[in-house]
């Protein structure tokens, strides 16, 4: 599965993390599509915090820092 848009939100309960693959503009269907999307307790997602947060350093490591662009200056392929 690939993803280029990933949303979040929560309940007091849960946390909900959609993934989403943008369309070009013009396709005749709508600007995104979900592809997947996971329900998790709190914990896990203080859990998956963490982890993200430590592998993207570990990239930054790797390959260098970069600085992510936002929404309006990324190309759609």
């Amino acid at each position: 599965m690939y993803a280029n848009l990933v949303d979040v939100w929560h309940t007091a309960l849960e946390f909900t993390v959609e993934f989403a693959v943008s369309l070009p503009a013009g396709s005749g269907m709508a600007d995104a599509v979900c592809v997947a999307w996971m329900k998790v307790p709190p914990q896990v997602a203080w859990d998956l915090a963490r982890l993200l947060s430590d592998h993207v350093a570990d990239y930054e490591s790797e390959y260098g820092s970069f600085t992510p662009k936002s929404p309006d200056e990324q190309e759609l392929s």
